[in-house]
């Protein structure tokens, strides 16, 4: 949703995580240094932190997209947009079936991932020029398939 990977960076969400881990297991501590035997979960109050905690997080987020947008040039922002757009990180999350063409190998995944990125492919053994003499750049080889006019 946010055109990320999904994997965060622990050292910029360590204070938050940490503060909602408290908020969310107060009832429980409480329970614990009261040593009471009998503790039940109050479903409705936890289901109410749940959703302090959950729109805290999505803040938390949204604020660091709205950075990171800010330092992108024009090109950027449209691949953010690209990726921030619903079902586009699906392929991240489906399980690998190689019967419906789900299974990347790693050359596949880095590929996969300039793709969504904007990103230079980096295989030393992809040709730097196409065969019709152009730049053999994701730009150029994806949309066109080129035929060699000279032949």
């Amino acid at each position: 949703r946010m055109g990320g990977l999904g994997i965060n960076n622990i050292q910029e969400t360590a204070e938050l995580e940490y503060a909602n881990s408290i908020q969310v297991t107060a009832s429980l501590t409480e329970a614990l240094y009261l040593q009471d035997s009998t503790y039940e979960v109050d479903d409705r109050s936890h289901k109410e932190i749940m959703k302090v905690v959950n729109r805290r997080k999505e803040s938390h987020f949204i604020q660091a997209k709205v950075k990171i947008r800010a330092q992108c040039a024009e090109n950027q922002i449209r691949q953010l947009e690209l990726a921030s757009e619903k079902g586009a990180s699906s392929w991240l999350t489906s399980l690998p079936l190689k019967d419906y063409g789900f299974l990347l190998n790693k050359q596949e995944f880095h590929d996969a991932i300039a793709l969504r990125y904007n990103l230079t492919l980096t295989d030393l053994n992809r040709p730097k020029i196409c065969e019709c003499g152009e730049a053999n750049n994701i730009n150029h080889c994806l949309p066109v398939l080129c035929v060699d006019t000279t032949a």
